[in-house]
C-alpha cells in the first residue's frame, strides 16, 4: 500500500491570560446569581419558598464557582510550552485544580 502521511499538530500556543477569562466571567455571573438570590430571599412576598432551600442553592452555587475555579487555567505547561502533550491532557496548561 502506500506510505503514512503523518500529519503535523497545530502550534496553539494557548495564552492562559486570555484562556481563564471565561472561567472568571462565569465566576461573576454566579456571584450575580448569588446577589440575586440573596435579594428575592429577603423580599417576604416572593421569596418564602427560596427561603426554605436558600442553604441548600447556596451550597450548590459555591460548589460550582469552586469547581470553575479549580479548571481555570494558571500556567502554561512546562513541558510543551503551551503545545499541548500528555503531561496537560493537550492542553497546553496546568489548572489551579490539576497537578502533574
Amino acid at each position: 500500500m502506500g506510505r503514512k502521511v503523518r500529519i503535523p499538530k497545530q502550534r496553539r500556543q494557548i495564552r492562559v491570560s486570555n484562556a481563564g477569562m471565561i472561567y472568571r466571567r462565569a465566576i461573576m455571573d454566579i456571584s450575580r446569581i448569588v446577589d440575586d438570590v440573596a435579594k428575592a430571599c429577603e423580599n417576604t412576598d416572593t421569596g418564602h419558598y427560596l427561603r426554605m432551600k436558600k442553604t441548600r442553592i447556596f451550597r450548590g452555587l459555591m460548589d460550582a464557582m469552586d469547581c470553575i475555579s479549580q479548571c481555570e487555567p494558571q500556567d502554561s505547561c512546562p513541558s510543551c510550552n503551551g503545545d499541548g502533550c500528555s503531561k496537560c491532557h493537550d492542553t497546553g496548561f496546568h489548572t489551579r485544580g490539576g497537578g502533574e
